[in-house]
């Protein structure tokens, strides 16, 4: 990824050293920046005029980034005439691989993923109460909504998170595919511990199923201690058949433990978990946080696209947006899967807004 795109923008960075110097050699007065700024669509207010060129350069780079235009910034100083000094620099930096899409704030991402390919439509709750985990205001969240509604979808916005984001370890423990014989707690935890790079503990076989969901249980714990982060565990695929009854106990137990325990730096995400609540004897209201998850229809699309060209500063008229969403949604038979959904917005997005890239 290219310096320009990275978040939060690396003002450290030995190319960004090298632009700042650039900078402050080529304009030393303040009216010439701001001749700049009103080139680059950047407003005069976010500044201190008073600074020294050295310290207000750091500051308007680090705030074009934040708006998604540094690269517009970038190109419109390239332009003129005193920089053909600095040409190769402006070139290099402009002309690496950009990706088109960018948010300041991952937990608010739109569109996540290698080369921002998948969209995450909406799910306001999922944001608020992702953050609440992260920020350890909770400590379970509870993902719940219909077939192909897009639960699976939330390990999406976890990974963008974790990589923008690495303060904590995330663990996927997909379930959505498993064949064969429904999966025990030895099964679950194999997929547990192949993620973090441990050795599957030993538990005796012919110990009572519930006993050994708890030593298994336990084992994590220990594991979740001794790392230098917080373990982010995503159970996905728990709604169908695919797990012995001791296999939900052992991820209950997982559950329990994170909502109980404040001394264990662990979070939990139960996606499809249909149990009544009221009923679950793990169940800690304070700790725990629901979504349902609503339907993703003609309106939703419009609001996203049109969310979008305004977070990249891109005029959207009626009849390209109606042209867009027409052929998001273009089918045959029954709605498609969200996945499907997603990629062709992500696809359109990228095709109507990528040309005119802002970050």
């Amino acid at each position: 990824m290219s310096v320009l795109d990275q978040r939060p923008f690396p003002i450290a960075d030995a190319s960004v050293r090298r632009l700042l110097q650039a900078l402050s050699s080529l304009y030393v007065r303040a009216s010439d920046v701001e001749i700049i700024l009103d080139e680059a669509g950047l407003p005069r207010g976010d500044f201190r005029w008073d600074l020294a060129m050295a310290e207000l350069w750091p500051q308007v780079l680090s705030r074009a980034a934040e708006r998604n235009s540094l690269r517009q910034l970038l190109t419109a100083i390239a332009k003129r005439e005193e920089a053909r000094g600095y040409a190769e620099l402006f070139n290099k930096l402009l002309e690496a691989p950009g990706v088109w899409y960018q948010s300041p704030d991952p937990f608010e991402a739109t569109f996540v993923g290698p080369g921002a390919s998948f969209s995450f439509i909406d799910r306001t709750e999922l944001r608020i109460h992702l953050r609440s985990l992260v920020e350890d205001y909770a400590r379970v969240l509870i993902v719940n909504g219909p077939r192909q509604s897009g639960k699976s979808h939330t390990w999406r916005l976890v990974s963008h998170l974790a990589q923008q984001n690495p303060t904590f370890l995330p663990v996927w423990v997909n379930l959505s595919d498993w064949a064969g014989e429904p999966a025990a707690p030895a099964d679950i935890m194999m997929m547990i511990t192949s993620q973090v790079g441990l050795a599957n503990p030993k538990v005796d076989e012919f110990a009572h199923p519930d006993n050994q969901a708890r030593l298994l249980a336990n084992a994590v714990l220990s594991e979740v201690r001794k790392s230098s982060k917080p373990w982010l565990l995503v159970f996905d695929g728990i709604d169908g058949p695919r797990l012995t009854a001791e296999g939900m106990r052992f991820i209950e137990t997982i559950a329990a433990d994170s909502a109980n325990r404040a001394d264990i730096p662990m979070r939990v995400v139960l996606l499809g978990y249909n149990k009544l609540l009221t009923t679950a004897q793990w169940f800690v209201p304070e700790a725990t946080r629901r979504e349902s998850i609503g339907e993703i229809g003609r309106a939703e699309l419009s609001k996203c696209l049109i969310e979008t060209a305004k977070h990249l500063n891109v005029e959207l008229d009626d009849d390209g947006l109606d042209e867009a969403v027409n052929q998001i949604l273009v089918q045959s038979g029954p709605p498609p899967p969200l996945g499907d959904v997603s990629r062709r917005l992500a696809e359109a997005a990228r095709l109507m807004f990528g040309g005119q890239n802002r970050g």
